[in-house]
């Protein structure tokens, strides 16, 4: 299979995010981040795509979040990873660094609690493998028949 160089950004999926907030002198706040669907999604780069979730392994069992994609804004982490439900459901916590307003996740919780809803975006980073479907083939992922 020949190699192809993919934009940064072509690897950037959106991700449902909930923030549960416990009481108001709570040092964390509870994550679930439903980080990829099990079914194909419409991607401005990739077309029809869906992730093999089967296939799927971390590089270390807590993996840091950041605000933005930013490496030096870190707000907490996701510890835990399901995929029984055919997504991949992340969850964790956001750690506030300082009662500071301008702390990102200080401010992420605040508003959370007053009903600011958030999303979140995820990378997919490599080893990748990508594998084309030819539009009159089908191939089973994620316990599904996919038409290509």
């Amino acid at each position: 299979m020949p190699l192809r160089t993919v934009p940064a950004k072509a690897c950037q999926f959106a991700a449902e995010l909930q923030v549960r907030v416990n009481s108001d002198d709570s040092k964390t706040a509870p994550i679930t981040l439903v980080a990829r669907s099990g079914e194909a999604v419409c991607h401005w780069y990739w077309g029809n795509v869906v992730h093999d979730l089967g296939g799927m392994t971390l590089a270390k069992p807590r993996i840091p979040l950041d605000y933005c994609h930013d490496d030096d804004e870190v707000i907490g982490y996701a510890n835990k990873f399901d995929t029984s439900t055919g997504e991949l459901v992340a969850t964790g916590a956001l750690i506030p660094y300082s009662p500071d307003p301008e702390d990102k996740a200080t401010e992420i919780i605040y508003k959370a609690q007053q009903g600011v809803p958030y999303e979140a975006s995820i990378f997919f980073d490599g080893p990748l493998v990508v594998e084309e479907v030819s539009e009159n083939a089908t191939t089973f992922v994620n316990g599904e028949q996919m038409s290509g």
